[in-house]
């Protein structure tokens, strides 16, 4: 197993990985103003702490 890990991880191994870790919620995003309003003030820059 860590040898077949190694393989894939130096691109010589002969299988084509393929992941489904995130399938199940790709492509469910919703629109969210409470959501956007919260993530607004991550957009703000602190000039004092920029400096």
């Amino acid at each position: 197993m860590l040898l077949e890990a190694l393989t894939r991880g130096v691109g010589a191994g002969d299988d084509e990985v393929t992941y489904h870790d995130l399938d199940s919620v790709a492509g469910t995003w919703v629109e969210d103003p409470a959501f956007d309003a919260a993530m607004a003030a991550f957009e703000a820059v602190d000039e004092d702490l920029w400096r």
